[in-house]
């Protein structure tokens, strides 16, 4: 299955609240780099905690410096849950601590 598709399928599953839906996350990793673009677009677009949870692991460990901006919208948007909060705040510091 390609990438848009297998993400289409994710939204779709998602949007009807499948039980399933954050299993199709965590196969994410298995797609590499070129996944991270998928993964940026849905910090701004989930709204799940569990989702965003798992997104952000996500990022951080495919150590996805791009995702910084939408990982700080995260972090400082008090409207969110602390623990969304907590977790990007945790991943902005090692996605730009020096090397």
């Amino acid at each position: 299955m390609n990438d848009v598709l297998y993400f289409a399928a994710t939204d779709e599953a998602f949007a009807r609240k499948d039980p399933a839906a954050l299993q199709y996350l965590g196969s994410i990793r298995l797609m590499g780099k070129k996944a991270r673009p998928y993964v940026r677009d849905r910090l701004g677009t989930y709204q799940e905690e569990q989702a965003l949870l798992v997104l952000i692991a996500i990022a951080q460990g495919m150590e996805d410096r791009e995702a910084v901006p939408a990982l700080e919208k995260l972090a400082y948007d008090a409207s969110r849950p602390k623990s969304i909060q907590e977790s990007a705040k945790g991943a902005i510091k090692a996605l730009t601590k020096p090397e």
